[in-house]
């Protein structure tokens, strides 16, 4: 009888670190997805970021080249169209 509460005991501390093993691979797992989801958006951020400003940079130069265009109201007043 005492050979089976010896082998109870080693099934149970087995399973105490069965679950241990468990619960530093879930900490671990956790921790690597919290890290790689965190540069993940770090990277995209700045990806988002250098293209919101090529695409401004590009807007600029339309609304540049556009406002060197006199207005309708100057072409008018150059006509001699309005007084």
């Amino acid at each position: 009888m005492c050979e089976h509460l010896d082998h109870i005991e080693q099934m149970r501390q087995l399973v105490e670190q069965l679950d241990a093993h468990r619960r530093e691979v879930d900490e671990a797992y956790a921790e690597g997805f919290t890290i790689g989801f965190q540069e993940g958006e770090a990277v995209g951020y700045g990806r988002a970021h250098h293209e919101m400003s090529e695409e401004w940079s590009r807007i600029h130069r339309i609304i540049q080249e556009q406002a060197r265009h006199p207005t309708w109201a100057e072409i008018r007043r150059n006509r001699g169209e309005v007084a």
